[in-house]
């Protein structure tokens, strides 16, 4: 992560530290835990908005399993609270939907 100037003090924010170490430590397994529940769920559950609640929910539990409370200074971190689809998009491979994340 490329930070202007290098100036590390925008990090003393508890929200960007929170977001600075999700995305540096956590982005694989964030992904691995989307690309999970999408494809955990038929094509008629991901079409419903119930089912696609489901997924926002199992997201969230999922996310917030893995990440730490505490920074390194024993400071809380906090967790996540919601989750969003900025797009959904089902893509037809072989026999089979999968979801493009």
């Amino acid at each position: 992560m490329i930070l202007p100037n290098h100036d590390f003090q925008i990090l003393q924010s508890p929200m960007v530290r929170f977001i600075a170490i999700i995305y540096l430590y956590f982005y694989s397994k964030i992904k691995d835990i989307i690309i999970n529940a999408l494809s955990s769920r038929t094509l008629t559950e991901l079409m419903t908005s119930e089912g696609k609640q489901a997924v926002r929910e199992q997201i969230l539990t999922n996310v917030n399993d893995i990440l730490p409370e505490n920074d390194d200074k024993g400071k809380p971190l906090g967790k996540v609270s919601r989750s969003y689809f900025d797009s959904f998009m089902i893509q037809r491979s072989g026999d089979s939907m999968v979801p493009i994340v």
